[in-house]
């Protein structure tokens, strides 16, 4: 019998009673094979030092019944795939109300593959105009949402590419170009995240952490790494927002590799 509603409500997550109306059965993957010899030498040279970025997408996370009666959730899905630039690197795409459980049950994954866990763990080939790779979208198991509720934080990436973060609490967070702790003091260089407000700047936020006089030597060392703040958000206002190029540990070649690789492409 259909569930009254296909949404849960307030959570963003479509809830779905018939497997057959989301995914395949062949989907359901069994995730503990072990990983062969042959499959961790070559992790260990091709997969293991790639980059795994992190990026939100607009589809809905969804839980879902399989025709067993067990329960499944999928908050997102990874691809290992060459980018816009010609890089092979993992990307995590989270969904819509995904989760820090989701997220994490992911990032499982991705370090699963970086150690031979690919081909024969749920990863399925994949190939375009742009190259070939491999896509893994496998669901965890999950507990019956009419009785059991998964409240952890809800999670969505980070698109700014001067934060120090990966991701981001849903619900009210800040970006963080840089932070500094000390026994006296502690600076924080931030900002809102709230995509309504984009053009906001990075603030310096300043604690004292002691209600004891401070020696001369500990004030000296506080207004030196006030000044280091005040530069640092001084550097964080004057580069441009770049979510294309976030978690990547090259951006600045970025542009100059895809603009090469577009350029082969059109000879």
């Amino acid at each position: 019998m259909p569930l009254a509603a296909p949404t849960v409500s307030g959570t963003g997550v479509a809830l779905i009673q018939s497997a057959e109306s989301i995914m395949h059965a062949t989907e359901i993957v069994d995730l503990s094979a072990p990983v062969e010899p042959a499959e961790a030498v070559r992790a260990a040279a091709e997969f293991r030092d790639l980059d795994v970025i992190v990026r939100s997408v607009e589809s809905k996370a969804k839980v879902w019944q399989g025709s067993d009666g067990r329960w499944w959730r999928s908050g997102g899905y990874v691809y290992l795939f060459p980018g816009r630039d010609g890089v092979m690197r993992f990307s995590i795409y989270l969904r819509r109300g995904a989760n820090e459980s989701d997220y994490e049950w992911l990032c499982g994954i991705v370090e699963s593959a970086k150690s031979g866990a690919l081909e024969r763990h749920g990863w399925d080939a994949y190939s375009s105009a742009r190259g070939s790779g491999w896509t893994f979208t496998g669901s965890r198991s999950f507990g019956n949402p009419l009785e059991c509720v998964d409240d952890t934080k809800e999670l969505i990436a980070c698109e700014d590419n001067r934060c120090r973060r990966t991701v981001h609490d849903a619900s009210g967070d800040f970006h963080i170009a840089d932070d500094f702790d000390h026994d006296t003091h502690a600076f924080e260089v931030s900002r809102s995240v709230d995509r309504d407000t984009s053009d906001e700047v990075y603030t310096v936020y300043a604690r004292i952490l002691t209600d004891e006089p401070l020696t001369p030597a500990a004030a000296v060392g506080m207004a030196s790494d006030l000044q280091w703040a005040a530069e640092s958000a001084r550097r964080a206002n004057a580069a441009p927002i770049d979510s294309r190029t976030k978690g990547m540990r090259d951006p600045s070649s970025y542009w100059e590799r895809r603009n090469a690789l577009e350029q082969e492409t059109n000879h």
